[in-house]
């Protein structure tokens, strides 16, 4: 009888050592087990969207810094700023033929289309290989009237096959210029570019200088705006 309640024992507590979870305790460790997970997760989520949103801040930081650097260089390098307004802006880029007299491939033109988020580039470009006749003949000199709007300069310009408009940046949901004078005799124009939108947007600013003061050549001639002398 002895032996046979020491074993009873033994298989008594070997029987409590094999037995299983109950419900209960599954439930709790269940429970544990998916927030342990659910908090993973959202970590991940969490470092996974700071990492789409840093990438998308880096993109529109790229494409602001190119757009306005590029109308600031070509304010920097323009002789004269012949007309614009809060969202356009027409200049008179170089004097390459005739000395004070504005041709119509030496002016380009910047556009902001709030519509489509775009800013444009617009000027005529003639293949190197145009025939001089032919380049004189459809490279119309222009008057500073015939320019005095941004409206009026793309139409002077576009009467050219070779009038190409590309798009600068995209994507671009705010767009002003600023001018320390009413065109042509402004010197300084401020640019300033948003891309995005909120939380990733990225804006700049900026201020170009033209390289002469228009004041120095450019007068109003009973009331119409005449370059004075050879630059």
């Amino acid at each position: 009888m002895i032996g046979q309640t020491h074993a009873q024992g033994v298989i008594g507590r070997g029987a409590r050592v094999r037995r299983g979870l109950t419900v209960a305790e599954l439930m709790v460790a269940t429970f544990i087990t998916a927030l342990i997970g659910g908090a993973v997760l959202s970590v991940a989520v969490a470092v996974s969207n700071s990492s789409d949103d840093g990438d998308e801040i880096s993109q529109n930081n790229r494409i602001a810094r190119s757009g306005v650097g590029e109308i600031a260089d070509q304010l920097r390098n323009s002789r004269l700023v012949v007309s614009g307004d809060g969202a356009s802006i027409a200049m008179w880029k170089d004097d390459g033929d005739d000395p004070g007299v504005i041709n119509a491939d030496e002016v380009t033109v910047f556009c902001y289309d709030g519509t489509r988020q775009i800013i444009t580039r617009t000027l005529v470009r003639f293949p190197v290989d145009l025939a001089p006749s032919t380049r004189l003949a459809l490279n119309t000199p222009l008057l500073l009237s015939d320019i005095s709007t941004v409206p009026r300069t793309l139409e002077a310009i576009g009467n050219t096959q070779y009038l190409q408009t590309q798009i600068i940046a995209e994507n671009i949901s705010g767009f002003k210029l600023r001018y320390d004078a009413a065109p042509p005799l402004c010197r300084s124009v401020g640019v300033t570019m948003t891309v995005g939108q909120s939380p990733t947007g990225v804006s700049l600013d900026t201020t170009a200088t033209l390289r002469s003061n228009p004041a120095d050549w450019v007068q109003d001639v009973s009331g119409v705006w005449v370059i004075m002398s050879p630059l």
